[in-house]
């Protein structure tokens, strides 16, 4: 709010054929200025009770300068006022239109339709904050000024201790001004000015990578995750607060983690490319358990170190539904365990419960050398499969052979057809009874033919599925079955079913059938973006995992901005709290911590907007109590 250096001049003069008082309400240029000559007569409004001294005030003054003057009830207005006549209204506590009958309304509605031009004059403080009752009146007038643009009202909030015969006074400026304040000898008005912290915090928010990104430790800022600024683009990571784990509350049946380490998977890279949609950027994690809900907190401890299946985004710290986490065992390595939840559970999904994989049965495991490759030799040799295996390069096929230890017989090129062909004659003919593909387009149909029998072609790189491709029917010819799924979406579905299938990574763990992926190559979190850019390339071998056992590790990130946390045991006592911006401000306490609040509002539970309030805050734990109050 700005003031007017010459609204504190005193005197109260008249303009041309207008009386002062309009005239300076639209605050436009007055072009030509004459003498107090004119006899109009301005018509001076007030409540039931008489006339103010405000008003009394302001006749003498207006008589004083040759201005014809009338004074009569507002609700007298209709038949007393002449058509196109000048007012000056005050509206006291009785008439602020905050209960108004339909009498009232009438008045209003009559004003509105047949003054040339009127003040409404309040005294709420408005200015120094005392009461908001008089912004009711502002905001009538605005909706006013919106349908009849060329009316000529205006309204003043007064200071009516200090204001005597000083009003308002010829004005010479272009824009037209209608609510005023009047505060302290002076007349202000509203002005919106720039904030120049808040567009700083604003940008640094919209743009982050753009606005105050520094080199910070990573643990200086508390929870944070990563992010893009340019979605798809690698080198645009950078890391920002994490909202969620600073403001919304744990779960009953989830854990909080402090990341140790991250396994790194083909769909974390095809998310954070932009190839795939989703909320998350990564999918399976070492830690140790910071905090544990109610239902959580039977099976996980503070300081137990865990490792499990749960989306997050390469944070510091992360949650993830209990189901999904596993306990580790002293002897267990960090790094060792992070690579085993995501690549043996699609393993595990496609041979135990898609292919029913037993002994005897030939197994092709495509794209060999990868996580999932590697986790599905392990389970497929455990459970007595046949094992053949492709991969892309020469020093990938060398490994399948020297350190996995498959048979060279079983091991072929994926690079061209004439290998698989082999392949199926080094089964006899009889072809592949499981095929765990990754294919796509014409070596995806020819999978198919190497089928055998009853077997089962189990899609897990899913690009012919993203890209809506057709698959042969001759598939079916064979009695054979098609499969493809992501795990993310399994679990999803069926988030018993995944818990099924994290305790039994753990129970074959622990019983030796299967171990940590091997080799695993290890990069600090300050080096997310150049290890996500070099698995881009598709020339890695074994396992990627990110650690984040160096404290010192520094990375771009947005500075933490101050945020507002409730506790969540004491109670808050809203006032007004059913309007609109007082529901905004309790789903803000709610998403902050807040979880007992006690709503005053005149209508209270019976205010129609209070029980859908009640109803949805209740579903997220924040227990609302509406009561009718009145404390004006």
């Amino acid at each position: 709010m700005s003031r007017r250096p010459e609204a504190c001049q005193r005197g109260l003069i008249d303009s041309g054929k207008n009386l002062l008082i309009v005239e300076a309400i639209s605050v436009s240029t007055a072009p030509d200025t004459v003498g107090p000559t004119t006899r109009a007569a301005v018509w001076l409004l007030h409540g039931p009770n008489g006339a103010p001294p405000l008003l009394s005030r302001l006749e003498r003054e207006l008589e004083r300068r040759n201005i014809l003057v009338k004074t009569s009830p507002l609700n007298s207005a209709q038949s007393s006022l002449a058509p196109d006549a000048r007012v000056i209204a005050f509206l006291d506590d009785e008439n602020l239109l905050l209960d108004a009958g339909q009498g009232c309304l009438d008045v209003f509605q009559h004003l509105a339709h047949h003054t040339a031009s009127m003040v409404w004059l309040t005294s709420t403080g408005m200015a120094k904050g005392r009461g908001p009752d008089g912004a009711v009146v502002t905001g009538l007038l605005r909706t006013i000024s919106t349908e009849a643009p060329a009316a000529r009202f205006c309204s003043i909030d007064l200071d009516a201790d200090h204001f005597e015969e000083q009003a308002l006074q010829q004005q010479s400026e272009g824009d037209e001004d209608r609510e005023f304040a009047w505060h302290s000898g002076c007349l202000w008005v509203s002005r919106l000015m720039p904030e120049d912290a808040l567009q700083s915090y604003a940008e640094r928010l919209q743009t982050p990578a753009a606005h105050g990104v520094e080199m910070l430790p990573l643990h200086s800022q508390g929870p944070v995750r990563a992010a893009f600024e340019a979605p798809g683009l690698l080198s645009s990571l950078y890391f920002h607060a994490d909202a969620d784990l600073r403001q919304r509350p744990l779960p009953r049946d989830w854990i909080e983690i402090k990341m140790t380490a991250v396994g790194l998977n083909w769909k974390d890279l095809a998310l954070a490319t932009g190839r795939f949609d989703g909320n998350n950027l990564s999918s399976e994690y070492t830690g140790v358990v910071t905090c544990a809900g109610i239902e959580a907190a039977s099976r996980f401890a503070v300081g137990n170190l865990v490792y499990g299946l749960g989306k997050g985004h390469f944070g510091n710290y992360t949650r993830v539904p209990a189901a999904l986490a596993q306990r580790a065992q002293s002897g267990d390595d960090p790094i060792d365990i992070a690579t085993m939840p995501v690549v043996f559970m699609t393993a595990m999904y496609a041979f135990e419960h898609l292919a029913r994989l037993r002994r005897g049965h030939k197994a092709l495991i495509q794209s060999a050398s990868g996580g999932v490759g590697l986790s599905a030799i392990q389970l497929g040799q455990a459970n007595g499969a046949d094992v053949f295996a492709t991969a892309s390069s020469p020093e990938k096929m060398r490994l399948l052979v020297e350190t996995v230890g498959i048979p060279r017989s079983h091991v072929f090129s994926a690079r061209d057809l004439a290998s698989l062909t082999r392949a199926i004659t080094t089964t006899g003919g009889g072809g592949f009874d499981v095929i765990l593909s990754t294919a796509q387009g014409d070596l995806l149909y020819e999978n198919i033919k190497a089928l055998a029998p009853l077997g089962h072609l189990i899609d897990i790189g899913r690009l012919d599925v993203h890209d809506a491709r057709t698959i042969g029917l001759e598939l079916f010819q064979k009695s054979a079955s098609f499969s493809s799924f992501d795990l993310a979406r399994v679990v999803d579905r069926d988030p018993e079913l995944g818990s099924q299938l994290m305790q039994a990574v753990d129970r074959h763990y622990r019983d030796g059938r299967i171990g940590p992926i091997r080799p695993v190559t290890v990069s600090d979190i300050s080096q997310l973006d150049q290890m996500l850019l070099g698995f881009s390339k598709g020339t890695h071998i074994g396992k990627l995992v990110v650690g984040f056992q160096n404290p010192d590790s520094r990375m771009r990130m947005v500075p933490a901005a101050p945020t507002a946390t409730f506790d969540p045991e004491a109670c808050y006592v809203i006032t007004g709290g059913l309007s609109g911006l007082g529901r905004s401000i309790i789903r803000w306490m709610g998403d902050r911590g807040a979880r007992q609040l006690v709503v005053l509002s005149r209508r209270g539970p019976s205010a129609p907007e209070a029980a859908a309030l009640v109803e949805k805050l209740a579903k997220r734990g924040v227990k609302i109590y509406p009561e009718a109050c009145d404390l004006g």
